[in-house]
């Protein structure tokens, strides 16, 4: 009985090879066509991050701003009085607007300061959605917050819709 199964796993074992093989043969040669055609290429290197990649010499690299988190991260070149010009050009510009309920739309501004960076947080655009939740209504907030920072020679931007639902506060009965 025991000699049974030792044959038993020698043949299965031969199938499994074979099998390998007969199913490898026709990627072979699809694999090998790949390689030659990369190494006829003529590639360039980019650094992505801390990442060297070889690419087609060909190949339009461009690059977006970053997300962390959910905030989207940009960053431009200014002067420090363009990046001042700039946070008060934000902050009229959210004095001017209202929110859905005719309110001002800008409901705090914070300045952030320290030895790496500096630059000013916006608390605006607060809106109210009435919805059912377990059968009871609702009110839910959203409201929005923008830093526009400095560090160095460079202004970061980051902005992000910030949801919070506020039920306990805001029940209708």
């Amino acid at each position: 009985m025991r000699k049974l199964y030792v044959i038993a796993a020698i043949i299965g074992s031969i199938t499994i090879v074979i099998s390998a093989n007969v199913l490898w043969k026709p990627h072979q040669s699809k694999v090998k066509k790949m390689n030659e055609k990369i190494a006829a290429m003529s590639l360039k290197s980019i650094c992505v991050g801390r990442f060297m990649l070889d690419i087609p010499q060909h190949a339009e690299v461009t690059f977006r701003s970053a997300s962390v988190a959910g905030w989207d991260i940009r960053t431009i070149q200014e002067t420090e009085v363009e990046f001042i010009d700039r946070v008060k050009r934000k902050e009229g510009l959210l004095s001017a607007e209202k929110d859905s309920h005719g309110g001002n739309s800008l409901e705090a501004m914070q300045e952030v300061k320290n030895e790496l960076v500096r630059g000013t947080l916006f608390m605006f655009g607060r809106r109210w959605i009435r919805m059912k939740r377990n059968g009871e209504d609702v009110i839910s907030e959203t409201v929005e917050i923008e830093a526009l920072a400095r560090s160095g020679s460079r202004i970061s931007a980051l902005k992000k819709p910030v949801f919070v639902l506020i039920e306990a506060l805001f029940l209708i009965h």
